[in-house]
């Protein structure tokens, strides 16, 4: 069976960065494989004083998109935090 697994196990693709914009704020993502089926997702952008960043940890392999429609970075994306 095909494609990418969703849940426990390893992803396909452990390791990955993206940028996006989103409310005229540019954005870094990152999803790392931190220990088998368990994935660190990062979402970062540049302040004025360096660097603003929230992160969480998941058991599901999330694709960019799910990553950044999650509820966990929503104020973030907001520019609220």
């Amino acid at each position: 069976m095909g494609g990418q697994a969703i849940g426990f196990g390893k992803p396909e693709n452990p390791d990955k960065a993206w940028e996006r914009e989103i409310n005229g704020l540019n954005f870094t993502f990152s999803k790392v494989d931190e220990k088998e089926g368990v994935c660190l997702y990062r979402c970062s952008r540049r302040i004025e004083s360096g660097t603003s960043e929230t992160s969480f940890y998941s058991d599901r392999d999330l694709t960019p998109e799910e990553v950044e429609q999650l509820p966990q970075f929503a104020a973030f994306l907001a520019g609220k935090i």
